[in-house]
């Protein structure tokens, strides 16, 4: 027996063929599932993700998710089960979304309660995270982003702490680039050590999103000294940033905000000073701010 499949270079198969093809499908996600790591005794190479067989590494566990299994419309959780460190390497998390993507696309929770969880640069490509109860720094990794959604989706949710130290070895702490929403739910520390110098705080462009919650109003709360070479916020070629507040117990200097080419800042017309920074922030080419 042969089954035929339209748009295939070759239009049939055989039976054997076939049976080998469906005993490979993804199985997909038809209840929330949680899956664990234990950096000191988890083995990357064994693990299933169990509280008895965790993984090692949060790259690996990602992996293989994304290998064995399809999102529904149910949530992934992954937690710990001890202290987590992972600076030395960029967290790359692509390629995963919901089999109904577009339309309710589902999420990976990030949940780091209970331990002391410490993450580098995360890089999102059409998937979407949410993380919980961790920090993230810069440290080692010299990049453009600590944070870039590229046709994705990200929200900051509960207890997200941000550390930039001097040399901060990036330019901006957020990007949202290319279709994407950066969300945040809570209120988010920035801690500023050694008075870095970078771009700025948030990059919004090419239909970019990076949102402040509407209902809980969180804002930045911004602690040290930092140097701003562009602006706190950029938004530019359709972007936009909706943005509550600041509060910042530090000096911030340099630029406040630029909008430029199509792109929106919206703070609930909180006014010009509505964005930390030294110097007046500046519309152009079609930018907007209120």
């Amino acid at each position: 027996m042969s089954y035929k499949i339209p748009g295939l270079v070759a239009e049939s198969i055989s039976q054997k063929l076939f049976d080998k093809i469906l005993s490979k499908t993804l199985k997909p996600i038809t209840q929330n599932i949680t899956f664990y790591i234990k950096q000191d005794t988890g083995n990357d190479n064994t693990a299933d993700g169990t509280e008895n067989k965790p993984f090692r590494s949060l790259q690996r566990c990602f992996n293989y998710i994304k290998k064995n299994f399809v999102l529904a419309d149910n949530t992934i959780t992954i937690k710990f089960l001890a202290d987590y460190t992972e600076l030395n390497n960029t967290l790359f998390f692509r390629n995963f979304t919901n089999s109904n993507y577009g339309i309710s696309p589902g999420a990976i929770n990030i949940n780091g309660e209970n331990f002391n969880i410490i993450l580098g640069n995360i890089y999102i490509f059409n998937c979407y995270i949410r993380l919980f109860n961790l920090k993230i720094k810069n440290k080692v990794i010299k990049s453009d982003y600590l944070i870039q959604v590229v046709s994705g989706g990200l929200t900051l949710d509960s207890n997200i702490n941000i550390e930039i130290e001097n040399p901060s070895n990036l330019l901006w702490i957020f990007n949202s680039n290319r279709n994407s929403t950066i969300t945040i739910a809570r209120n988010i520390n920035i801690n500023f050590i050694g008075n870095p110098a970078l771009n700025g705080i948030v990059m919004a462009n090419y239909q970019g999103f990076f949102l402040f919650n509407t209902t809980n109003t969180p804002k930045f709360i911004l602690q040290g000294n930092a140097n701003f070479n562009k602006a706190t916020c950029v938004s530019e070629y359709l972007g936009f940033i909706r943005i509550n507040g600041f509060e910042s117990s530090g000096l911030i200097t340099g630029r406040r905000y630029i909008a430029t080419t199509n792109g929106f800042i919206d703070t609930f017309n909180g006014g010009a000073e509505a964005i930390v920074g030294s110097i007046e922030g500046t519309v152009e080419k079609g930018g907007k701010y209120f």
